[in-house]
């Protein structure tokens, strides 16, 4: 029940990041040129990427898929290092909170998938 809680935590964090990262891609912000508007369309497509990575992962718990887990796990760091690494070159004072988050998505993301392994599994036909 417990790598539930922390695949749902995750990906409500997930979804948090994901519209911040939409929204902020796609704000008509003023003074920008084009090139400057669309340089940060990929950040779409990676909100995308992160919130199926993490319905990815809370349906691997649930289903005990461990493999396909560490995959939806896998794809979710990756996408969400590339983009906290574009956020980090933009950043002048918010990197530590940006570090953190981060962080505590990642790590509730892997400890659900530790602690569903550990978790006891009812065997097939069992009442």
């Amino acid at each position: 029940m417990l790598a539930i809680l922390c695949a749902i935590a995750n990906l409500g964090a997930i979804g948090v990041a994901a519209f911040l990262m939409s929204f902020f891609a796609t704000f008509p912000w003023e003074n920008l040129t084009p090139e400057e508007q669309t340089a940060d369309d990929w950040l779409v497509l990676a909100a995308i990427v992160l919130a199926a990575s993490a319905l990815g992962l809370v349906l691997c718990v649930v289903m005990s898929w461990q493999r396909l887990g560490v995959v939806a796990l896998a794809v979710q760091t990756v996408v969400s290092l590339s983009a906290l690494a574009y956020a980090l070159e933009g950043s002048s004072h918010s990197d530590g909170k940006l570090l953190g988050f981060a962080f505590a998505v990642e790590l509730a993301a892997v400890g659900a998938l530790v602690l569903s392994r550990s978790s006891p599994r009812p065997r097939p036909g069992a009442v």
